[in-house]
């Protein structure tokens, strides 16, 4: 859905990392960063601070989008980068829905049957890939929709059960 954006995006995220680039930083620091800092978010979930974990989320994004521009500019895009990269992914994810679930704000079974669902939806894709060979970006949802609708969640808080399970069901 929000994929079609990612093109300009993309674009707009290589002008700004070519400076991030130039430091020398390496992409996986980032990625490892951005790691800790999803899980101070979830933390900040769990304690029921919805609002502001809902801006740190956003940021969150950008961050994660961070570490591939990074590789890119700085010719270091490798698969141990993607892997690092996707496992840090999956790892932020399970501690959001568990801080979901945790907090309150959403019954706990829901939280596991929203992150279960992530994670086959990511199974099935790169098991897709690996038996095609081909890039099988397909679906509705990816990372950045299922945290911008937890995002939404976050700020209307009252209604995240709802937001949640029409989440789960697309």
């Amino acid at each position: 859905m929000l994929a079609r954006w990612r093109s300009s995006y993309n674009k707009f995220s290589k002008k700004m990392m070519g400076g991030v680039a130039s430091t020398g930083i390496h992409p996986n620091t980032i990625t490892v960063f951005t790691l800790f800092y999803n899980i101070g978010v979830s933390f900040l979930i769990w304690k029921g601070r919805y609002f502001i974990s809902g801006w740190l989320l956003i940021i969150s994004l950008f961050l994660d989008s961070f570490d591939g521009a990074v590789a890119r500019a700085q010719g270091r895009s490798s698969p141990k980068g993607t892997l690092i990269d996707h496992v840090s992914d999956r790892t932020s994810e399970f501690f959001v829905f568990l801080a979901l679930g945790f907090s309150g704000l959403i019954p706990l079974w829901l939280s596991f049957t929203d992150f279960f669902l992530s994670i086959m939806t990511s199974y099935v894709r790169a098991r897709a890939e690996s038996l095609s060979g081909k890039n099988c970006e397909i679906g509705l949802v990816g990372r950045l929709e299922k945290f911008t609708v937890i995002t939404i969640a976050l700020f209307f808080y009252p209604f995240a059960f709802y937001i949640m399970v029409f989440f789960a069901l697309i």
